[in-house]
């Protein structure tokens, strides 16, 4: 998806509470923190209940554009209203040297979409399989795109990470920063710190253990302790 010419659209769907989310977002920001020229724009779509002059001011604000860009809210058809927005949005070859932009499209869960808001992600989606400029990721996103779409689109199933996975990570956190191999006793080290802090934050957040989030989080934490100390 980080070439002009693959594909534009990936939707992440997953059985298992909020790792689409992590997945999705830690991907990207592995992106944006790699090359200058890219960016995320995040919208959570289950924090309230969107129309499409609404999510379009927040997309706005995301992309760094001047949300009054958006017009007030009209009676149209939602097809033309829709594609106004979205020609507002998507602008192409606008700077001399063009930023990728990833659009991170999350929930779905708690809020149903509404036909125009559906109308809003297919045109959206169309619009930025035309464009070089721009990629689409749809969080548990289970609603029908135009056929169009589809040589443009790609699906994965992510699943929690593992211990022995999030044992490796950390491993090639102390190898990166140490130059070195951790031993056995420091990487248990490393784990144990792992469960406190996630103990700790579950605690603090009333959230389950397996919260893929607070995992990540507790292995950030711990990531960062080995770089401090490097």
């Amino acid at each position: 998806m980080d070439q002009p010419t693959s594909r534009k659209i990936l939707i992440v769907t997953s059985i298992h509470r909020k790792v689409g989310k992590s997945y999705s977002k830690e991907l990207v920001n592995f992106i944006c923190q790699s090359d200058s020229m890219t960016q995320m724009a995040f919208v959570d779509l289950d924090k309230k209940t969107y129309n499409p002059f609404e999510l379009a001011k927040d997309l706005a604000q995301e992309l760094k554009l001047d949300p009054n860009v958006i017009p007030a809210e009209t009676t149209e058809q939602a097809a033309r209203t829709n594609q106004d927005l979205i020609s507002l949005l998507i602008r192409r070859d606008t700077d001399p040297a063009p930023k990728v932009w990833w659009i991170v499209l999350d929930g779905f869960r708690d809020q149903v979409p509404s036909e125009a808001i559906q109308d809003f992600i297919a045109q959206l989606a169309q619009r930025i399989k035309r464009t070089k400029e721009y990629r689409l990721i749809l969080v548990n996103y289970d609603y029908s795109l135009p056929l169009a779409v589809d040589g443009f689109s790609f699906k994965d199933a992510p699943e929690p990470l593992t211990g022995t996975e999030l044992e490796t990570h950390l491993f090639k956190v102390h190898r990166q920063y140490k130059k070195e191999n951790p031993s056995a006793q420091q990487l248990a080290g490393y784990m144990k710190g792992k469960d406190d802090l996630l103990q700790a934050l579950s605690q603090k957040h009333h959230l389950p253990l397996d919260d893929q989030l607070l995992i990540n989080t507790a292995v950030s934490g711990v990531a960062e302790d080995i770089k401090g100390g490097s």
